[in-house]
């Protein structure tokens, strides 16, 4: 049952309704997320600024997340990270907790960290030394 104040003359006005409720609670699903997920209430920042480049980074993760959930039926990586999540249920229509799940566990095998996957060249030490000559 949904409690509104519009009024509602017939059964378009009851869809159009049900459809804008929908989609707000995909936005409240989203923020919700962002909290629970990433703690997005528990960053330890003084500045706006710094507040604000957080909010950007968590905005393109969910973005890259977003993006891998379109491609749910050719994607392998899709299936895997859900796979990977061990999810009770698959069939749910908002995949950003599984996905993000999934992601979380994969990554907590990589022990070497991205070494492994791309070659980094090895320039030398980068710490600054002083050398004395007697």
């Amino acid at each position: 049952m949904l409690a509104t104040n519009k009024t509602i003359r017939g059964k378009q006005d009851a869809i159009d309704i049900v459809r804008d409720y929908m989609s707000r609670w995909r936005i409240e699903e989203y923020f919700r997320f962002k909290k629970q997920h990433f703690g997005f209430e528990d960053f330890r920042v003084r500045s706006l600024t710094s507040m604000n480049n957080l909010n950007q980074l968590l905005t393109y993760a969910m973005g890259m997340l977003g993006l891998v959930t379109e491609q749910s039926d050719t994607s392998q990586l899709f299936h895997r990270m859900i796979y990977n999540a061990r999810a009770l249920r698959r069939e749910v229509g908002f995949h950003y907790y599984q996905l993000a799940e999934g992601v979380t566990k994969t990554l907590d095998h990589a022990r070497t960290g991205i070494r492994d996957w791309i070659p980094i060249r090895d320039t030398g030490s980068r710490q600054l030394t002083l050398n004395l000559i007697c």
